[in-house]
Formats: structure tokens, C-alpha cells, sequence
């Protein structure tokens, strides 16, 4: 049995519903208003960091979002997450990371804010140009 404690305004929470939602899986909603019940000492035994979201999967608490995703994509192998060949699996994270990137962050050179970072945090300092 999953069972999610979430926030609907939570963009980590909404990560996960979107993988629970991709992979057809069946979950409780523990719907939580952040207004004081994640301090609750039933709660802060699931997650002691108090904030959501926290999956719990057959009574055993998995908390941070992108551990939760990792888990249920092992838990739950299909469909998966990503391809299962490494070297599709890194082309689709640089794309998704380029295209984080390219949001998030357009004042910086894509190389110097991401893949510069990612390969040799000494790059990330030096201009590209």
C-alpha cells in the first residue's frame, strides 16, 4: 500500500504525484496544510525534516522527493522512468538539465551553469567566451 503526505501547493509534492499518476499506481492521500501539521510527532516520526512530500510504501517512509522518485521507479519498474541504456539515460538527463537550465536560469552559458558544473566544478567559475 503507498500512501502520500502532501501539499497540493508543493512543487515537490506535485513531482511525485505526476510519477504516481505516470506509472498508474494507486495511493492515500495524506493531505497536509503545512500550517502546523507537519510538526505533528506522528508525522515527525515519517519525516523528521517536517515538510513533505513523504511516501510511505508497506509502513516504510521514503522522504525527499527525488529519493521518492528513484524509489518508486524501483519499486515500480513500469513503465519506467527513463530508458534503461545508459547512454539514453544520460543524453535525456542533459536534455531535461538543458532544458531546466534554459528556464531557470537564462542569463548563464547552458555549459558554465550546468554541464560545466556537472563535469568539473572549476569550470563553472571560468567564462566560456
Amino acid at each position: 500500500m503507498l500512501e502520500l503526505y502532501h501539499s497540493i501547493n508543493s512543487v515537490c509534492a506535485q513531482k511525485v504525484r505526476v510519477v504516481l499518476a505516470e506509472k498508474g499506481l494507486e495511493y492515500q492521500e495524506r493531505l497536509m496544510t503545512l500550517r502546523g501539521d507537519q510538526f505533528d510527532p506522528e508525522y515527525l516520526k515519517l519525516n523528521p525534516n517536517a515538510v513533505v512530500p513523504t511516501l510511505v510504501h508497506d509502513g516504510r517512509p521514503v522522504i525527499e522527493s527525488s529519493v521518492i522518485l528513484y524509489y518508486l521507479d524501483e519499486a515500480f519498474p513500469q513503465p519506467p522512468l527513463m530508458p534503461r541504456d545508459a547512454h539514453e539515460r544520460a543524453r535525456d538527463v542533459w536534455a531535461i538539465q538543458d532544458d531546466l537550465v534554459a528556464h531557470v536560469a537564462p542569463s548563464r552559458p547552458l555549459r558554465t551553469a550546468v554541464k560545466g558544473a556537472a563535469v568539473a566544478p572549476n569550470v563553472a567559475a571560468r567564462d566560456d567566451g
